[in-house]
């Protein structure tokens, strides 16, 4: 039987270069895991934050936790290889710290980040617009709500029937019941949306919280079908076929403000762009692409797949200038354009200190 336990940790601080310590939730899980026989090849895979290897040293190969692992989510989402729009990879580039936000809007029911965008703001003054009723006249409740529903038979607090009242002048008219005896309040406009997508639900969840919609028994959930949500087929769909990325909903790990980061410190005065450029060397040329792919791939076959170790790291840096060096001097000395002379004249080692620099995690 396997087992993988995941350890959820979120690294945020664009300021944090102290590597990520193991905390003694993380140690006593794996004693825990001991006590019931589960070998220690079975992984604690670490999860939210991963960005740089030099940030978890102390957790690979330590004993104290066995095997790792990581669940790599963010930054490969804007490789050549990721399926995502080109509109959802530009937006990534736009975020600043604080731009992603962990909440609970999903008919999951679990917590899941994504980027602020209106579409999720929207989601948040929804639940904000929210009060809570009973029916009939108890406790706090007594007073009668006479906005935004049918019938007299929703008893709020004073204080929540004037902000009702207030919602309900800024356009917010109708009063949507929640599973947890509240009520929020929507436009015209959003009610009608809400319905439609809760009657259009096509059962992709085995629980939503959308609809209320269960996969057996008796193909409900048993709860009401809670407005405070959203369809997440529907949206998923429209973003991942080149739907508005601010009206959707756009995953993104708490890290993303990262691509931001780098992009400034690869094109910026003194970046690695820049230094090529000035070398008249072209950075995504396909004869580089496929240099980096063949030295990784040769190097991590070479040291067991190990590059986290700063002398193998340090290692590899070397063959690969080297590596480079060498076509640099072969294409200029065989006249092709795309390895001209002046180029070779630059140092080759500042010519690929950013390359060193974004492979070992940056600055």
């Amino acid at each position: 039987m396997y087992v993988i336990t995941y350890v959820r940790i979120v690294a945020t601080s664009a300021d944090t270069q102290q590597a990520i310590t193991i905390g003694p939730r993380v140690k006593a899980l794996r004693e825990t895991m001991r006590e019931g026989a589960i070998s220690d090849d079975v992984p604690l895979v670490m999860a939210g934050g991963v960005w740089y290897l030099r940030d978890w040293h102390a957790w690979l190969d330590n004993p104290a936790l066995g095997a790792p692992a990581s669940q790599f989510g963010t930054r490969p989402l804007r490789t050549r290889q990721s399926p995502l729009p080109q509109a959802w990879k530009d937006k990534l580039t736009t975020l600043d710290e604080g731009d992603i936000l962990l909440h609970r809007f999903s008919p999951t029911g679990f917590y899941s980040s994504a980027v602020r965008t209106p579409f999720l703001r929207n989601l948040e003054d929804r639940s904000e617009r929210q009060i809570a009723f009973s029916l009939e006249q108890a406790g706090d409740h007594t007073h009668q709500l006479d906005v935004g529903v049918k019938g007299k038979n929703f008893w709020v607090m004073r204080g929540d029937l004037m902000r009702a009242r207030e919602w309900t002048g800024q356009g917010f008219e109708h009063a949507l019941k929640t599973p947890d005896n509240t009520l929020i309040f929507v436009t015209d406009t959003e009610r009608k949306v809400i319905r439609k997508d809760q009657t259009d639900c096509m059962g992709c969840l085995s629980h939503c919280g959308f609809s209320s919609w269960k996969d057996h028994d008796d193909y409900s959930t048993g709860y009401l079908a809670d407005p405070r949500s959203f369809c997440i087929q529907k949206t998923l769909q429209d973003i991942a076929h080149g739907g508005d990325t601010e009206q959707n909903l756009m995953f993104a790990g708490h890290a993303a403000f990262r691509f931001q980061l780098i992009i400034k410190r690869r094109t910026g005065a003194g970046g690695v762009v820049h230094k090529l450029g000035q070398a008249g060397i072209e950075a995504d040329h396909p004869v580089y692409i496929f240099l980096d792919a063949l030295l990784i791939m040769l190097f991590l076959k070479q040291n067991h797949g190990r590059l986290h170790d700063d002398a193998l790291t340090l290692q590899f840096l070397n063959e690969r200038l080297a590596v480079y060096a060498l076509v640099l001097g072969l294409g200029a000395g065989l006249g092709f354009h795309t390895f001209p002379d002046h180029a070779h004249s630059q140092p080759h080692q500042k010519i690929h200190a950013e390359f060193a620099d974004g492979f070992r995690g940056g600055k």
